[in-house]
């Protein structure tokens, strides 16, 4: 692939020292997702905020079954008061080793519905505070290198025996990630990468900023999926008055959205009843299928 759609990573270097100090993995399991594998990170050197004791900084999904060729990055940005461990596991869940037990959103399930190529990559946020800051993510390059961190540890680990080629980046923010989903297309380092961006119910604030990104390249997609009130659902609105014209018939309003609508360079706003902790669980999938998977142009008649 070229340009935008595919960027090589060189990460062989033996640095062992460094990540024997810096780095913590811990054994590969299963997700409860027939193919696919977790890895847990709890220290990385480029993370949003000091760890946790007892808590991941990253959590990662990827294929169990890695095959040569490009593979797709997905990152998640979690909402205020969230911890990874229970967004991305099914059923009762600590947030840290010995802690008391919430129930798992299963986001790596929603994930793995999606069967594609693709690494759901969780940063810790604030660790169950109601903040959407970035943290150290809004720094300049810090995304990016964040990214290079994990896929170095994956690939020195032997989870992923081939040489590591990005197909594309997708950003993914719930509700007060938002935050570090705007900082991150403004001075993340990411924009070799970055393909897609999705808000669950997360258009809180920055609607130039996500609309000038997609008006930017026809190339990128911007999904934006809220609930029938509050105030994504009326920012969503201003979002239509101030870029339709811009973004011409790339764009789909909420009264003639639907998931089939979502495709590679769409700008598409969707409106649904599904409550707002449970929209990403629901529509991460699907989201991911369609802007993923390789598309099938039409037949001619």
């Amino acid at each position: 692939m070229a340009g935008l759609s595919a960027h090589r990573l060189a990460f062989f270097e033996q640095k062992a020292w460094t990540w024997a100090l810096c780095v913590l993995l811990f054994s590969a399991k299963s997700s409860g997702a027939e193919g696919y594998i977790d890895l847990r990170f709890d220290r990385v050197e480029n993370g949003a905020f000091a760890p946790v004791p007892g808590a991941p900084q990253v959590l990662v999904q990827l294929p169990s079954s890695p095959s040569p060729g490009p593979v797709h990055l997905v990152l998640h940005f979690h909402g205020h008061s969230g911890c990874i461990e229970v967004i991305a596991r099914a059923g009762p869940t600590p947030c840290a080793d010995k802690g008391s037990p919430r129930q798992g959103w299963n986001l790596f399930g929603a994930h793995a519905a999606s069967r594609t190529r693709s690494w759901l990559i969780l940063p810790q946020l604030a660790f169950l505070e109601r903040n959407g800051s970035p943290g150290r993510l809004g720094e300049p390059g810090r995304a990016r290198r964040l990214i290079e961190e994990v896929i170095q540890g994956v690939v020195q680990r032997g989870y992923w025996p081939h040489p590591v080629e990005v197909a594309s980046l997708t950003i993914t923010a719930h509700s007060g990630g938002f935050e570090a989903a705007r900082a991150v297309i403004r001075h993340g380092g990411v924009e070799h990468w970055l393909k897609h961006l999705v808000l669950f119910d997360a258009l809180y604030a920055g609607v130039d900023d996500f609309g000038r990104w997609a008006a930017a390249s026809r190339d990128r997609s911007l999904i934006i999926i809220t609930g029938r009130s509050g105030t994504p659902a009326a920012l969503s609105q201003v979002f239509v008055s101030r870029y339709q014209s811009v973004l011409g018939d790339r764009l789909v309003p909420p009264e003639s959205a639907s998931l089939e609508k979502i495709a590679q360079g769409q700008v598409v706003l969707l409106r649904t009843t599904t409550s707002h902790r449970n929209i990403p669980i629901q529509f991460l999938g699907p989201v991911l299928e369609r802007l993923l998977r390789p598309q099938t142009p039409p037949q001619k008649p």
